[in-house]
């Protein structure tokens, strides 16, 4: 009885928030205008390049190699694989390739984009707050929804009970958290548009990515959503990653333990891992070389000269 009147009043803020005129309550709208600001250049929309069919998708990194790779849902990509575009926050759009393709998620790579960034997932564990979406409402457009975290891991539900459509969705169940948000669009396959949309707190990290719809209420409005937790996005998209031999996380982790390693010996006088610091030594080395030889063709000389060998 309790559980059922906390959601019903989750529901009936959720409402609240999405009334039309919300828009016009300054507050408000400098609250979510700002975070729009600062998260709106991590979300993309992936497109069927050949239709109109779309869904949700992600920055996660903007750099590695010089391209730009993104999080979408894979049941989205596949069949597509050779048409897929993807749409970023100033209208830009970019042929896209696939990278990976997981059971879930999968990478796509398009070619850099100087100014989207990648999302900052979460530190700490998720907790019951308040929370927005940013998902697509065309396919080169997003609108902000409030949304509202509910239940921080849905280990201890019966996934026997979970709707049908959501089930390969929450295999670790441990990793999911529920939130509710109005949103019930879906892409032609009948998935939710949400999967792979991030779901960020109030400052603009990433608390986790839409996973699927957790169960229709009785009125068929899916308000109740999973999510992946931010604790596991890094494994999820460094497992995706691995078929390939490449970790983006560990290549941060690799670049800032140089660094730190780099410091600590020029505090000693030395830079191993610096090529600056390498070259004087190789050139005295190879002067060092050159100059014997040189001596040697000299002696060699002047025994000819004398009469020697």
């Amino acid at each position: 009885m309790y559980a059922s009147c906390l959601l019903f009043l989750l529901r009936f803020v959720t409402r609240i928030q999405l009334h039309p005129a919300l828009g016009r309550i300054p507050f408000m709208e400098g609250r979510y205008a700002r975070l729009s600001r600062r998260v709106v250049k991590k979300v993309v929309i992936v497109g069927d390049a050949r239709g109109s069919d779309y869904c949700s998708g992600f920055v996660v990194t903007s750099s590695e190699k010089g391209r730009t790779h993104i999080v979408t849902q894979s049941s989205f990509v596949n069949g597509r694989e050779n048409h897929l575009k993807v749409c970023f926050f100033d209208k830009i759009e970019l042929p896209a390739s696939v990278v990976t393709v997981g059971e879930t998620f999968c990478i796509l790579s398009t070619a850099l984009h100087q100014n989207c960034r990648a999302i900052t997932p979460m530190v700490g564990d998720v907790v019951p707050s308040s929370a927005v979406i940013f998902p697509p409402s065309s396919a080169t457009d997003i609108c902000h929804i409030p949304s509202f975290v509910i239940v921080s891991s849905v280990d201890a539900y019966n996934v026997g009970d979970i709707d049908p459509t959501a089930s390969d969705h929450i295999s670790d169940s441990e990793k999911y958290f529920e939130f509710t948000c109005h949103y019930g669009e879906k892409c032609l396959n009948g998935h939710s548009r949400l999967v792979a949309a991030p779901i960020f707190s109030m400052t603009g990290d990433a608390m986790g990515i839409g996973a699927g719809d957790f169960r229709p209420d009785e009125e068929g409005d899916e308000e109740i959503k999973l999510a992946l937790s931010a604790k596991y996005i890094a494994d999820m998209v460094d497992s995706l990653m691995a078929p390939l031999g490449e970790s983006i996380r560990g290549e941060d982790e690799r670049s800032a333990g140089c660094k730190r390693s780099d410091a600590k010996k020029r505090e000693r006088g030395g830079d191993k891992c610096s090529p600056k610091d390498r070259k004087p030594t190789a050139n005295k080395k190879q002067m060092g070389g050159n100059e014997g030889r040189t001596g040697r063709k000299r002696s060699d000389a002047k025994k000819r000269g004398g009469g020697g060998r």
